[in-house]
């Protein structure tokens, strides 16, 4: 059975920021991770987008942004952009069959509670004896845990 490590905390309250540094830790100890990490931008202050990174060839792909683009899904204010979403489920299956540590998700929310995002990919790393690290807002952590039946795990609140 794998451990998880939830970093909780609500929006921009720097969780990506904790985890980032939580995951250089993690390095210095020479785990290897695979995964990415989400890393908001702002326009005239407020949040318009995410990229994400992998954290391992520290590529990046647009995920997720305030303006409509053709084939996306929304959730929330946000539109999903597909070839971020297909970028990132390629990242998770790589790192499953992998001989990493541990992954990293950043982050699990309504879109994984509707079955879709990285929810497939989560519960294939869940049976697996991979460390797995991932980020949650507060406001949904119970619903993440009794959603994916989530048993050996420690949250971090930020």
């Amino acid at each position: 059975m794998n451990k998880i490590t939830i970093i909780s905390g609500e929006k921009q309250s720097g969780k990506t920021t904790y985890l980032m540094n939580f995951l250089k830790s993690k390095i210095a100890e020479g785990k290897l991770y695979e995964g990415f990490v989400a890393i908001g931008t702002f326009k005239d202050g407020v949040r318009n987008s995410f990229r994400l990174i992998d954290i391992s060839t520290k590529e990046e792909m647009m995920f997720m942004m305030t303006e409509p683009i053709s084939n996306s899904k929304q959730i929330g204010k946000f539109y999903i952009n597909q070839k971020g979403l297909i970028f990132g489920e390629n990242i998770l299956k790589k790192a499953l069959n992998s001989s990493c540590n541990g992954v990293v998700i950043d982050e699990i929310g309504p879109f994984e509670l509707n079955n879709e995002g990285w929810a497939e990919s989560l519960k294939l790393l869940l049976n697996t004896n991979k460390e797995i690290i991932v980020t949650v807002r507060t406001e949904i952590l119970q619903r993440i845990i009794s959603f994916f039946e989530l048993k050996d795990f420690t949250v971090i609140n930020i």
